[in-house]
């Protein structure tokens, strides 16, 4: 394990030094781009860009997995990872696990990073394996989220080193349906950013987008093969567990008191609101709902929002209507969860994906247009409310008491618009 000082240094380089480092590498990448090989003498599949922590990237890891054995029942599937690699134990499943960290990314662009990294050492030993599976791989499905982007920080620098990798070995890649753009970069930044994703961004040979918010951004990169289709989450209808895990598993499932509605909170809100603001926004909600007869359950999407789930109880620790689920769900128990809720009050893009999927309505207090575009599909947009706009507490007061009177009509709208999607939609993987 690298100590705590070169795990700095590099973050730093990481703000401030690679995003110009990778523009002067991209020549490099012509240099020591390895020789194409026929798609018979490649046998594996990689899947990046999605980690098991966040239910929704699992969710999009398992219909990934699900769909692709079925197609390519003879490949190889290897899922790379990067912070939740060691937590995951691949004898559980069908498929392996690689780690995939921005320093392990730059050391296999070209031969020169492994000196300007040289003190980097944690998965140096796995450095020739994931050589001679990248020399046999036919395609990388990237089922990132929400990466090309200024949102996200220096995210969109794992897109670019994961193409410059493809492009080195000769391997297919699609992008598979996420969130892109907003590009509002600092002058510097928007400068590497444009000059780079221009270049790097025509290689794949499909990007799919989500929202029509998307399209447009992707269009200023490049003008072929750019498809708006739904997630890939919403348009599978069940998991074939066989193609999964390793092992027959059982779901057990957690029995839901009756009259209850499911809380799902997003610590990206307490990023962009304050702290105070939002325990007060969600105090008013819960007593509007307990004023409703209704049972709470606080369940995390992520394990990054469970100290949410945690300080809400706390609020109502004498409140017995107010029930915390501390469990570590697999996205299979979440489903089974979701499906015994009245409704839903979510945050958590892929918590409001399975609600739909699942015929489950929601309430939605989020910040950010894939909300809106998801919803609007759905014509649930009058239960949308957007932090980045003001809006009074007493409204989402009102919507609750409309939600309760009114919950078993939108699920026969959202049940309606999901038959309507699985006869009409061609998913992703038909391309691959």
């Amino acid at each position: 394990m690298m100590n705590l000082k070169v795990q700095n240094i590099l973050n730093n380089i990481g703000q401030h030094v690679l995003p110009l480092l990778l523009l002067l590498e991209t020549p490099f990448i012509k240099i020591f781009k390895k020789n194409k090989q026929q798609p018979s003498s490649k046998e594996n599949i990689l899947i990046i860009g999605a980690n098991f922590f966040n239910k929704g990237a699992q969710a999009m890891i398992f219909t990934s997995i699900n769909i692709i054995k079925e197609k390519y029942p003879n490949k190889n599937i290897y899922v790379l990872l990067d912070r939740d690699y060691k937590k995951v134990n691949d004898k559980l499943f069908k498929f392996k696990t690689l780690p995939w960290s921005n320093e392990l990314r730059i050391r296999l662009t070209n031969l020169l990073n492994r000196y300007l990294f040289f003190y980097y050492r944690e998965y140096s030993k796995l450095e020739r394996k994931i050589k001679k599976i990248l020399k046999k791989t036919q395609l990388i499905v990237d089922i990132s989220g929400y990466r090309i982007t200024s949102q996200m920080g220096q995210l969109w620098i794992s897109s670019i080193l994961d193409i410059m990798i493809a492009q080195k070995y000769n391997i297919d890649y699609y992008i598979f349906p996420q969130s892109i753009g907003p590009f509002d970069f600092s002058v510097f930044t928007k400068l590497i950013f444009f000059t780079l994703s221009k270049y790097y961004l025509k290689y794949p040979n499909i990007v799919f987008v989500r929202e029509f918010d998307g399209l447009k951004y992707v269009l200023r990169l490049r003008k072929k093969d750019v498809i708006k289709s739904w997630d890939i989450v919403l348009t599978n209808k069940e998991y074939n567990l066989k193609n999964i895990y390793q092992e027959k598993k059982n779901i057990n499932i957690i029995k839901i008191k009756s009259d209850s509605i499911g809380i799902i909170p997003n610590i990206r809100i307490i990023q962009r609101i304050n702290e105070k603001e939002f325990y007060e926004l969600y105090h008013i909600l819960i007593n509007k709902l307990i004023q409703n007869d209704k049972n709470v359950y606080l369940l995390s999407h992520s394990e990054e929002d469970l100290y949410i789930c945690e300080r809400l109880k706390k609020i109502f620790s004498e409140n017995e209507r107010v029930i915390l689920l501390r469990q570590d769900f697999t996205i299979l128990k979440l489903e089974k969860l979701i499906t015994q809720f009245e409704f839903m009050v979510a945050s958590r893009y892929h918590s409001i994906v399975t609600s739909y999927k699942l015929g489950t309505p929601a309430i939605v207090i989020s910040w950010a247009n894939k909300y809106q575009e998801l919803m609007k599909e759905f014509d649930q947009l009058e239960y949308y409310f957007d932090i980045r706009n003001k809006f009074e507490k007493k409204e989402i007061e009102e919507k609750i008491n409309f939600m309760i009177d009114n919950c078993f009509k939108e699920k026969e709208k959202i049940i309606r618009k999901m038959d309507y999607i699985h006869k009409t939609s061609k998913t992703p993987f038909m391309y691959i």
